[in-house]
C-alpha cells in the first residue's frame, strides 16, 4: 500500500500488459462506455461500476466542479448491490460543498497517477471525509480524470482500510481514468455539437420564419396593391362613364353593370327617393342590367312586385328603402338569413341575389337621394376593400344624382321665371292694348247707334292704331325669345355657345368646325338653322348615346351647309317613326327657309344630319 498522497511503489509503473486479465477488463469497459455514448446511455456510470468491481470496492464515485456555482459536487456514484443505501447522507454532496477544488486534486494529480488517501489521517479534506464517512470506508483510491491539460474531475473507489492497492489495480484505475477523460471529452464535444446544431436549427427556423414573414408581407402588399389598382380602375371607369354619357339615364345602368363586374353580386338595386316616395331606378338581376325604362316598357314582363317598385311606392319604415332617408353616410352589412327580409322589396332581392346585403346611402350636400343595395350569397363575405369600392361608387352615384336634381331644378326655375316674365309682358302690353281696342270699338258701336258717323270713324281709327301698336309689341316679345347671342353676334357665335353648353351640361365631346367668312343672314333663317343643330345634338345625346359629335358649318356667298355627325347607336326605323326623334320638326324648319335636309343613319354606325341652303348673291 502506498502512503497517502503518493503512488504505490513510487517512480515509473510497469505496463498493464503484464496483467492480461485487467487489460481485458479495461478493453471490455472501454467498449461498453463507447457503446453507451453512441446510444445516449450513461458511460460514466458504466466506468464507475467497472472500477468498483475490478478493485473489489463496494463504492465508486466521480466528483467534478459545477461551472455555475464553482462548488465541487458528487456527479455520479456506484454502489454494489449488497451494500446498504447511503442516499440520505450523499444528498448534500450531490448539491455541492464549499471546498478547495485544488485540494481535491493534490497529491500525484499532475502525473495522473492513482493515489491512496486515508481520510482519518487527512482532516483537511472535509469533502473526502464526508464521502468516506457516509459510506463507512476510510480508504479512497482516486485518480484525476484529465485530458489535454483539462481536469474533468476525480475518479474514486472506496474500500476497507485493510485491503491493500496492488500495482496492476493502480494501472487499471489510471487507464480507466484516461478512458473516462476521452468519454467525457467526446460527450462534451457531442453536447457542443448538439447545441450548435440546435442553435443552427433555431437560426434556420428563425430565418425561415423571417423569410416567411417577409414573403407574407410582400404577398399582402402585392394583394393590397392589386386591390387598390382594381379600385382605381373601377372608379376611373365610372368617372369615364359619367364623362362620356352625361345623361343620368345612361350613367346609372353603366355603373350598375360596373358593380356587377367588380363585386360579383347576385343582385343589385338602386333606389331613387323623392320626398316620401321611392322608385327603382335600375337593377341587376339574373346576369342582366335592367333600366327603369326597360322594366316599364310594354314588352317587358317583370314580376309584379318589381313593376310596382319601378313605378314608385311609399317608403316603408324599415328595409333598404328606410336607408334612403337615414343618411348616415356609412355602409351597412345586413344578413337576412336569420330573420328574413324586412319588407317586400328586400324579400324580392334577397330571393334573387342572396341574404347578405350591403346597403349604402346616397347622400350629397345633406340631401338624401336614394340607396344602393348589393346582395350576395351567405358564403360571399364582403372584404374591406370591396366595401370601400362600393362606398366610392356610391359617392359617384350620389354626385350624379345630385347634379341631375340641380339641373332639373334649374330648368324648372328658369321656365317659371320665363313664364312670369311673359305674363308680365302680356299684361303690360298686349292685355292693355286689347283693352284699349275693345273700349274704342264699344265707343264706335255706340256712335253708330246714335248715327254719329264721324265719331264712329274716329273711334275705329283709334282702335286700329292701338291694334297696330299691340301687334308691334307682340312681335317684339317674340323677338325677345330668340337666342341673345344669335341676335347680337350671328349664327357662328350662337353655334359655338350651343356646343359649349352641350359639353358642360352633358360631359360629351362636342366639336365645332366653321369654314368660310362669317355672314349675317336673315334672323328667321339663322333661328331655324340653329334650332336644327340644337335638335340634332339633343338626339345624339338622348337617343344615340354618342361619345363624340362634330358640328360643321360652311358659310359661302352662294350657299350655307350645316352638318351634325355623331358616333352613336344610329336612329332605328327612321322612315317609319321619325317623330320620336324630332325629324318632322327639323324638316318643317328646313322647308320654312327653303333648305333641304338629309338624314343618314345605320344601326351602330352613327347619324349624320345635313342641311343645305342656297343663298342669293
Amino acid at each position: 500500500m502506498g502512503r497517502p498522497g503518493q503512488a504505490p511503489g513510487g517512480g515509473e509503473l510497469p505496463s498493464l500488459a503484464r496483467w492480461p486479465g485487467l487489460a481485458a477488463t479495461l478493453q471490455t469497459a472501454r467498449q461498453a462506455m463507447e457503446a453507451a455514448a453512441l446510444q445516449d446511455g450513461d458511460p460514466l456510470c458504466l466506468g464507475l461500476g467497472a472500477a468498483a468491481r475490478t478493485l473489489r470496492a463496494p463504492y465508486a464515485a466521480f466528483r467534478q466542479l459545477d461551472p455555475d456555482s464553482g462548488k465541487p459536487y458528487l456527479a455520479e456514484w456506484f454502489q454494489a448491490p449488497a451494500e446498504a443505501s447511503a442516499h440520505g447522507g450523499l444528498a448534500v454532496l450531490m448539491q455541492g460543498m464549499d471546498a478547495a477544488w485544488t485540494g481535491l486534486m493534490d497529491g500525484t494529480a499532475a502525473l495522473q497517477r492513482a493515489t491512496v488517501t486515508h481520510h482519518p489521517a487527512l482532516p483537511a479534506l472535509p469533502l473526502g471525509n464526508r464521502l468516506g464517512g457516509c459510506l463507512q470506508r476510510t480508504q479512497e483510491i482516486w485518480v484525476p480524470v484529465r485530458l489535454a491539460d483539462r481536469t474533468w474531475g476525480r475518479l474514486s473507489v472506496l474500500r476497507g482500510e485493510l485491503d491493500p492497492l496492488e500495482t496492476g489495480e493502480a494501472l487499471f484505475l489510471e487507464a480507466l481514468a484516461r478512458e473516462l477523460g476521452w468519454v467525457l471529452a467526446d460527450r462534451q464535444l457531442a453536447s457542443v455539437q448538439r447545441r450548435a446544431a440546435a442553435l443552427a436549427a433555431r437560426e434556420e427556423e428563425a430565418t425561415a420564419q423571417a423569410l416567411g414573414l417577409v414573403r407574407q408581407q410582400k404577398e399582402a402588399a402585392e394583394a393590397q396593391a392589386r386591390e387598390q389598382a382594381h379600385v382605381i380602375a373601377v372608379l376611373q371607369e365610372a368617372i369615364d362613364s359619367l364623362d362620356h354619357s352625361g345623361d343620368l339615364e345612361e350613367f346609372v345602368p353603366t355603373v350598375i353593370g360596373l358593380i356587377a363586374r367588380a363585386l360579383d353580386p347576385g343582385a343589385v338595386a338602386l333606389l331613387q327617393v323623392r320626398g316620401a316616395r321611392c322608385r327603382l331606378q335600375a337593377a341587376y338581376l339574373q346576369g342582366q342590367v335592367l333600366r327603369r325604362a326597360d322594366l316599364l316598357s310594354p314588352q317587358a314582363q317583370p314580376a309584379p312586385v318589381l313593376r310596382e317598385l319601378t313605378e314608385g311606392f311609399e317608403l316603408p319604415p324599415a328595409g333598404l328603402q328606410a336607408c334612403a332617408t337615414q343618411g348616415s353616410g356609412e355602409a351597412q352589412v345586413v344578413d337576412h338569413a336569420d330573420g328574413g327580409a324586412a319588407c317586400p322589396f328586400d324579400h324580392f332581392f334577397v330571393s334573387e341575389g342572396g341574404p347578405l346585403a350591403l346597403n349604402l346611402w346616397l347622400m350629397a350636400s345633406g340631401h338624401a337621394l336614394g340607396a344602393l343595395g348589393i346582395y350576395r350569397r351567405s358564403g360571399q363575405r364582403y372584404t374591406a376593400s370591396e366595401i370601400a369600392l362600393a362606398e366610392a361608387i356610391a359617392a359617384q352615384l350620389s354626385l350624379a344624382l345630385r347634379a341631375a336634381q340641380l339641373a332639373e331644378e334649374a330648368r324648372r326655375v328658369a321656365t317659371l321665371e320665363e313664364r312670369t316674365r311673359l305674363a308680365r309682358e302680356m299684361h303690360d302690353t298686349l292685355a292693355q292694348g286689347f283693352t284699349g281696342v275693345l273700349m274704342q270699338l264699344e265707343v264706335a258701336d255706340a256712335a253708330v247707334s246714335a248715327q254719329r258717323v264721324e265719331r264712329a270713324r274716329t273711334a275705329i281709327a283709334t282702335a286700329m292704331d292701338l291694334a297696330r301698336d299691340s301687334l308691334g309689341e307682340a312681335r317684339r316679345a317674340v323677338r325677345a325669345l330668340r337666342n341673345p347671342t344669335l341676335e347680337r353676334r350671328g349664327l357662328a357665335e350662337a353655334l359655338a355657345e350651343l356646343c359649349a353648353q352641350m359639353r358642360s351640361s352633358t360631359f360629351q365631346a362636342v366639336e365645332l368646325q366653321i369654314t368660310g367668312a362669317p355672314l349675317r343672314l336673315d334672323a328667321h333663317v339663322e333661328e331655324q338653322v340653329l334650332r336644327v343643330a340644337q335638335e340634332s345634338l339633343v338626339n345624339a345625346v338622348k337617343h344615340a348615346r354618342a361619345r363624340r359629335t362634330v358640328v360643321s358649318l360652311e358659310l359661302h356667298a352662294q350657299a350655307l351647309r350645316l352638318q351634325v355627325r355623331d358616333d352613336g347607336a344610329g336612329i332605328p326605323q327612321v322612315l317609319s317613326n321619325p317623330a320620336g326623334f324630332g325629324l318632322v320638326g327639323m324638316r318643317e324648319r328646313a322647308v320654312s327657309i327653303g333648305a333641304t335636309l338629309d338624314v343618314a343613319s345605320a344601326p351602330g354606325q352613327g347619324t349624320t344630319v345635313s342641311l343645305r341652303l342656297g343663298l342669293r348673291g
